[in-house]
């Protein structure tokens, strides 16, 4: 499967700072680029936007190695930059991509940001989410206003050679993909009930998940059915 189209997109609050967990919301509520090529003020900020550019280049390959064994991949449709101070945190989601927002539904955009203050219009208690997706499959409906919205975020320190610890290899973006395409968290529902949908992903408890986030136990058996957690998982919590 080919989509039509990716979109990327990275917002930067000025040239200074575009510097230095998942964010989307359960099924039952759930449903690179546009980006970074900053005009240099100084040598240092060019090196930095150089840089930044060459590791988003290095996410897409990341996107498309985790995808291809499925048979999916991507086409990158375009990539520009945006240095807009007021929309650097996602807190003006919606007339941020008023502006910027590509494509139907057939395509994907990709936003990243220096860090993320608010998802889906509401402001966050803290300041740690790593990326989101505004609507799972399901909900994607011919419905202009919404379509508008339909996107994948993601903190641009979670690129490959990022700064965001334990959470620098690229797979944010994969996870929050897999969001895109109506993958579930492989600890959806717990040690009971649906799970993620996937036949093979062993159970797991969904709070040990959350609390164990960023390490990586591969012994970890949360759940007494079979199988140990499957913290290798793009679509766990446990760390790149």
């Amino acid at each position: 499967m080919q989509l039509k189209h990716c979109f990327f997109a990275l917002v930067a609050a000025s040239i200074s700072s575009a510097s230095d967990i998942c964010g989307t919301p359960t099924p039952t509520e759930e449903q690179v680029w546009r980006a970074v090529s900053l005009q240099a003020q100084d040598l240092n900020a060019q090196d930095r936007d150089i840089s930044l550019v060459n590791k988003t280049a290095i996410e897409i390959n990341v996107l498309q190695d985790a995808f291809k064994p499925h048979n999916i991949t991507f086409k990158l449709g375009r990539g520009d930059v945006s240095v807009e101070p007021k929309w650097s945190d996602n807190c003006m989601e919606r007339q941020m991509k008023q502006r910027l927002q590509k494509g139907t539904y057939a395509d994907m955009n990709v936003y990243f940001f220096p860090s993320m203050a608010c998802a889906n219009s509401e402001q966050l208690p803290h300041n740690r989410l790593l990326g989101y997706v505004t609507d799972f499959p399901d909900d994607k409906t011919a419905n202009t206003k919404r379509q508008i919205l339909d996107a994948v975020h993601v903190r641009a320190d979670t690129v490959p050679g990022g700064k965001f610890e334990n959470f620098d290899m690229g797979m944010t973006l994969v996870h929050e993909v897999g969001h895109w395409l109506g993958l579930f968290h492989t600890f959806q529902g717990g040690c009971y009930g649906y799970g993620d949908g996937v036949s093979d992903t062993p159970y797991e408890d969904d709070t040990t998940a959350d609390y164990y986030s960023g390490t990586c136990n591969r012994r970890r058996d949360s759940c007494t059915t079979p199988g140990l957690d499957p913290v290798e998982n793009y679509m766990d919590y446990s760390a790149e």
